[in-house]
């Protein structure tokens, strides 16, 4: 999760300093703009591979249980697996919507 919320601060910072290019009328970097997207995107991608990776751990663990798990247990857990999947999303499409207003608002 701290390298989603990396993603976002980020993320923050780079739009921060474009909406400050935009309203003093310079010509925002083109390369800042595809960054936001580009850092987003990897917000999802770590949200998933973090997901998959405790899913693969916690059926491990479910495999090597000597007694058998109940199913409100692992419905628990599996609603906790994917909180990682939707804060990457989450700041994947922040991301999305603030480089669309952004190219949008660019200057050429």
């Amino acid at each position: 999760m701290y390298v989603i919320d990396l993603a976002a601060v980020i993320n923050l910072a780079i739009i921060g300093y474009l909406i400050y290019t935009y309203r003093s009328k310079k010509i925002m970097s083109e390369k800042l703009l595809q960054t936001i997207k580009h850092v987003g995107g990897f917000a999802l991608a770590w949200g998933a591979a973090s997901t998959l990776l405790g899913l693969f751990e916690a059926f491990r663990w479910l495999e090597q249980a000597k007694e058998m798990v109940s199913f409100n247990v692992f419905y628990g857990g599996m609603r906790v697996a994917v909180i990682a999947v939707i804060y990457g999303f989450i700041v994947h499409m922040f991301s999305l919507i603030a480089y669309i207003i952004l190219s949008l608002t660019k200057k050429s």
